[in-house]
């Protein structure tokens, strides 16, 4: 992460300590005036009635779960509002068919690109907006595009956070200009009906292993995620392999150093795929990726295993969310015994708010062989939907 300030932060931001003594982005908001719509068709005009909302989010998988939060807090401060996202396509359609958004648009298509044209142009479909959110790093050409097409309003900020702020507080700290309506604890926005919530009374579990992740340096080594499936499947579990379209190399060294061979997941063919793959499983258990943010918002319990990056900007948010980090990397030990508390909470039917108020009455950051464990059970600033 760069430190330096975006031109969308120097042309439309400014800078605030909040309460906590944190640093947090704080836009300003374009106001435009207000146009009157009409149409001459019924359908055409109860559709054009309503107000629209259009966020530019480009970005990978992780990218995108980490935006839940702020869509969230968008949908409740715009709840008769069309709620449109432009970013990764596959990954908003899970978002879509969570009812966070109602539109989604890729940040590759044609609407996009007129935007950076010189000068940027806003196609017609995006004219005279509500509300236009402009999450980019260069973006105040773009918000003033928004402006000149007749938008309401507009927030415009780099998506990158301060040091140690998480990027879906920084997120939602960029809509504080708007004064949206304060969240109430609820579950994931992409929670699934799990048949695992039950007390299945079995000490064995079905654990899903990522060794994978979208960079090689953010991947827990081959040799540590070999013992750890060593040691579950002495101890009984039934474990598997996730393995990506990218992560062929990473699943085959820990293969090797298993010594023997584990089932191994196919590659999905779409993330509707991959997840109903995770929600499959009762413990998942991977690195610093945009599918173990998906996994723990999908319920799952899930492990992140985090060694050269930053949890405290990316670690994921669930109601069954361990993070487990290391001064360089966490111990075979640390993780697994993270892991092994997973099994028993499930295997015990412990159902999610027993498991929140578990989590808070722990010592966070408690020591284990010398890893940081932290467990996430709902922060204070999780917004779900």
């Amino acid at each position: 992460m760069g430190s330096a300030r975006s031109e969308c932060d120097v042309a439309t931001s400014e800078y605030s300590q909040d309460l906590d003594g944190r640093w947090a982005a704080v836009p300003r908001v374009h106001r435009a005036a207000t146009a009157t719509v009409s149409s001459t068709s019924h359908h055409g005009a109860l559709r054009m009635a309503r107000r629209r909302v259009v966020v530019l989010r480009p970005g990978a998988l992780g990218d995108t779960i980490v935006t839940l939060d702020s869509l969230a807090a968008l949908r409740r401060g715009f709840p008769d509002a069309v709620l449109e996202l432009v970013g990764n396509r596959e990954a908003g359609t899970l978002l879509q068919e969570a009812r966070v958004v109602d539109i989604v648009r890729s940040f590759d298509g044609p609407e996009v690109a007129s935007l950076f044209l010189q000068p940027p142009t806003v196609p017609a479909v995006w004219g005279k907006l509500e509300l236009a959110v402009i999450w980019l790093r260069a973006g105040a050409r773009v918000a003033d595009a928004f402006v000149a097409a007749g938008a309401r309003r507009i927030i415009c900020a780099s998506p990158e956070p301060p040091l140690a702020i998480h990027v879906s507080d920084h997120l939602v700290a960029t809509l504080a200009p708007l004064d949206l309506p304060a969240p109430a604890p609820a579950a994931p926005a992409l929670l699934l009906h799990r048949n695992s919530e039950e007390a299945s009374g079995e000490p064995a579990a079905r654990i899903l292993l990522h060794p994978g992740s979208g960079s090689d340096r953010k991947n827990w080594p081959a040799a540590a995620f070999g013992a750890l499936a060593r040691r579950l499947f002495e101890a009984g579990h039934s474990v598997a392999f996730l393995r990506g379209p990218a992560d062929g190399a990473s699943v085959a060294a820990v293969q090797t150093a298993f010594g023997e061979s584990l089932p191994v997941t196919r590659d999905p063919l779409s993330l509707r795929e991959l997840r109903a793959v995770i929600a499959a499983y009762d413990v998942y258990v991977g690195n610093d990726s945009g599918v173990t943010q998906l996994s723990a918002r999908l319920g799952v319990p899930t492990v992140a295993v985090f060694g050269p990056t930053d949890p405290r900007q990316w670690a994921p948010r669930g109601p069954r969310v361990a993070v487990v980090a290391g001064r360089a990397w966490p111990t075979v030990g640390g993780v697994w015994d993270v892991v092994q508390r997973l099994v028993d909470e499930c295997s015990a039917g412990m159902p999610g708010r027993a498991l929140q108020e578990k989590g808070r009455d722990e010592q966070r950051g408690e020591e284990q062989d010398g890893d940081s464990v932290d467990h996430q059970h709902l922060p204070k600033k999780h917004l779900p939907v």
